[in-house]
């Protein structure tokens, strides 16, 4: 249950958000007021807060990762104030945002430093699990200030005791954040919890296991012979290639850019608007100018970032040359899980995209400790997932697929004839093409475990990609990168993936000497996941929750196809996510000692938050009951996830 000033902090919030909707604070970040929860209680510091302008008193403008649901605000006519991020973030500040780098301070990983004028805090950033260069932050320090919500401020404010207080921006939670360190066995005062899948209807299986699942499909259905020439062309490749220059500008006369297969990509890549006549017509493509070849990234000149603009805007500027043009995709500058406008421009944007809330879980109004698992209900959690992982090997549609089926083939063969999909089923010959749908930054995990099952090199259907690509610390991603189409795996947008594009991409591919005979998609994303039909996603027991979530499995025989499949363009949806499910929230909070956790996503409404705060007093009761029955913190089953 919430406290008296909490509730109060909560409603101020709720006021100044509506503010921040109306009159000129719609297009004048300095007319905003932030929420309390976008700083550090008692501290000079505030986190994720850039949308909001200047905010009076802050010493640090903390930014956990690079999604512009998080930096929306940030322009490159930053002058606010120093922005504490890590290494990769602060680069991809610098090159897409044109943020000048004097108001830049990367800070190292796994080290604590002290942030200059804060009254004595110091900061330890700590890998989030999320996407490259995100990160939670750890501080520790006395309580100086009170930046927002003055009418509630901290009464420990001046008396020099101790905080610490955990940021967790957008993470993943796993074993190695709560073993972690600075953390293991040391009280935080609030953790400042990432809250995107805080509803037992999303406990996805764990990340490790849906990876190698996606990898063990494509390792069965990739030909033998299409593996040895990839093996031969990677080493090639690599001994030739420098990904990070872009090829030449191919002259007009050397491709017919009016040919079927340069608007199949049109068709498939474009956003379609509705004319006057009211017929569909694709938008221009962007374009992109040979100036975006890695050679000025390379440099650390503040005035080769003076002209670049925000990712939202580069639509309108860019000039492909024509291969770009011919493999080039609509804007990949997606956040998170939902895309928002990062624009100083534009009004106060949504953080995430919420659930509906039928599908949010309606809980019980009375909260009681939970009850001991028995003997009785523990078998029949075996036999449930027992029974879940009996999945039979044939590909089935997924039924409550959003996309229109571009073909009837699924809905048309039986039950028994599906073996033609199977995940088991290898072709003779022919070639496969892997297609997978990412965000601007994200998702690279299960790009790689794909090439490294193919042996394949990436390609990146978006040039503009590369330049992401090249500001990550990551040499294995680096050693995988081509600018040749003619590699098996192709990174897209993940919000341009479907049917008839597949089939439309391959098609235009093979126009071009490239002979892929058939392809697969994945989808990746949280929202993708279904709990199992008689699963209680209401008001779960949390013994009972905790058992069924720890005694299953994952592999490629939970893979299933949506029905714009077809057998030879299959489209799987993925339930991977760069967010903790609702399973691994429940255990990071029963791993973590803590007083108190302040939900920083899906709290735009009191209904919302009110049923996020009786899951954390839930969590609360049940460390109870665990240390009372001497059961400790819950084991995990790998050293990555519980």
């Amino acid at each position: 249950m919430q406290s008296h000033s909490e509730s109060k902090q909560w409603a101020t919030a709720d006021a100044v958000e509506a503010a921040n909707y109306r009159g000129k604070a719609r297009s004048r970040p300095e007319a905003r007021t932030a929420p309390f929860y976008k700083a550090l209680e008692g501290m000079p510091i505030t986190v994720d807060a850039f949308r909001f302008g200047k905010i009076e008193g802050c010493r640090g403008y903390f930014l956990t990762h690079f999604h512009s649901d998080h930096y929306g605000g940030m322009t490159a006519n930053w002058n606010h104030g120093p922005i504490y991020c890590s290494v990769t973030t602060a680069n991809l500040c610098h090159t897409h945002l044109g943020v000048d780098r004097q108001w830049l301070r990367p800070l190292p990983m796994e080290v604590a430093v002290p942030v200059p004028d804060s009254g004595g805090v110091m900061v330890t950033c700590i890998e989030a699990n999320h996407c490259p260069g995100s990160c939670l932050f750890l501080f520790e320090g006395p309580q100086t200030s009170q930046l927002l919500s003055r009418n509630h401020a901290s009464p420990y404010i001046g008396t020099g005791k101790i905080f610490r207080y955990l940021h967790c921006g957008d993470f993943r939670a796993s074993p190695v954040h709560t073993n972690h360190p600075s953390i293991a066995g040391k009280k935080l005062d609030i953790i400042y919890l990432d809250t995107t899948y805080c509803n037992p209807r999303y406990c996805f299986p764990a990340q490790d296991q849906v990876i190698e699942a996606c990898a063990e499909l494509v390792r069965r259905i990739v030909p033998e012979a299409q593996l040895e020439a990839n093996r031969a062309a990677v080493k090639t490749e690599g001994e030739a290639e420098d990904w990070t220059v872009a090829p030449p500008r191919r002259t007009k006369n050397s491709i017919d850019t009016n040919s079927a297969s340069a608007n199949a990509f049109k068709g498939w890549l474009s956003t379609k608007v509705e004319n006057a006549d009211g017929t569909l017509s694709a938008l221009p493509l962007p374009s992109i100018s040979r100036d975006s070849s890695f050679n000025d990234l390379k440099t650390e000149d503040a005035s080769d970032t003076a002209s670049v603009k925000q990712e939202e805007t580069q639509d309108d500027d860019l000039n492909y040359d024509d291969e770009e043009f011919f493999y080039g995709e609509q804007r990949d500058d997606f956040p998170d899980e939902d895309p928002v406008d990062a624009s100083e421009d534009s009004p106060a944007p949504r953080v995430k995209l919420e659930p509906s809330e039928d599908a949010l879980l309606d809980f019980q109004a009375d909260l009681k400790a939970e009850p001991p698992v028995t003997d009785a209900i523990q078998q029949e959690i075996k036999a449930e997932v027992k029974a879940e992982e009996q999945v039979s090997t044939d590909i089935k549609p997924d039924a409550s697929a959003d996309t229109k089926p571009a073909s009837n083939w699924l809905a048309k063969h039986s039950e028994s004839s599906r073996d033609a999909v199977s995940t088991t089923r290898r072709r003779d010959g022919g070639r496969l093409l892997v297609v997978i749908g990412t965000y601007t930054i994200g998702k690279e995990r299960i790009v790689k475990a794909v090439a490294r099952a193919m042996h394949s090199k990436i390609f990146c259907m978006d040039s503009r990609k590369y330049r992401v690509y090249a500001q990550l610390e990551d040499p294995e991603l680096h050693s995988m990168l081509t600018r040749s189409p003619s590699a098996a795996v192709h990174v897209t947008n993940l919000h341009a993936i479907n049917g008839e594009g597949l089939r439309d991409v391959a098609a235009a591919l093979r126009t071009r000497g490239h002979d892929f005979t058939h392809a697969v998609a994945f989808r990746p994303t949280g929202w993708t996941y279904k709990p199992p039909a008689g699963m209680d996603t209401v008001s779960p027991s949390l013994d009972r929750l905790i058992q069924w979530n720890q005694g299953r499995t994952f592999g490629c025989q939970n893979l299933y196809p949506t029905r714009d499949s077809t057998p030879d363009y299959m489209i799987y949806g993925v339930p991977y996510s760069e967010h903790s499910s609702f399973f691994e929230l429940t255990a990071f909070a029963l791993s973590t000692r803590y007083d108190r956790i302040i939900a920083t996503v899906n709290v735009g409404s009191p209904a919302s938050r009110a049923k996020m705060a009786k899951w954390f007093e839930k969590w609360m009761l049940e460390k109870r009951r665990r240390e009372k029955n001497g059961l400790g913190e819950l084991e995990a089953r790998a050293v990555t996830y519980w």
